[in-house]
C-alpha cells in the first residue's frame, strides 16, 4: 500500500513543477490544495482500515501518510521555495499589501 501512496503522491510532485516557483501565489496555491487533497486520501485510507490501523505499532497510517509526502513532496528545491514564497507573502503583508495569508498556514503544518 505505501508504494501505491508513494506513486499517487510523485503523481501530484508533476503537477508542482509544472508551476513556476517565482510565481509565488499560485505555487503556494497548489501545495497548499495537493497537501489539502493528500490529507482527504489518507482520511478515507484510515476510516477503510480504521480497525487494522488500532493493531499497528508504527506510528499508525496518519504519520505513513505524513512521511510519503515528506519524502516525495518536499524535496529541497520546492521546501526552499516553500519558505521563500511564504517569507515573501509575510513581507508583502507589513507593506500593507492585502495577503490572503491565512490560505498557507496549512503548508507550514508540513514544513514543521
Amino acid at each position: 500500500m505505501r508504494k501505491v501512496c508513494e506513486d499517487h503522491t510523485r503523481t501530484q510532485l508533476g503537477r508542482l513543477e509544472s508551476v513556476s516557483f517565482t510565481e509565488i501565489t499560485p505555487f503556494l496555491h497548489l501545495l497548499n490544495n495537493i497537501w489539502y487533497d493528500h490529507c482527504k486520501a489518507f482520511t478515507l485510507i484510515i476510516n477503510l482500515f480504521l480497525k487494522l490501523d488500532r493493531k499497528n505499532q508504527n506510528g499508525g497510517l496518519w504519520d505513513t501518510g505524513i512521511d510519503i509526502f515528506r519524502e516525495v513532496i518536499l524535496t529541497k528545491r520546492i521546501k526552499q521555495a516553500t519558505i521563500s514564497g511564504l517569507m515573501k507573502l509575510i513581507d508583502a503583508e507589513r507593506r500593507g499589501e492585502l495577503v490572503l495569508i491565512i490560505c498557507y498556514f496549512s503548508v507550514l503544518i508540513f514544513l514543521s
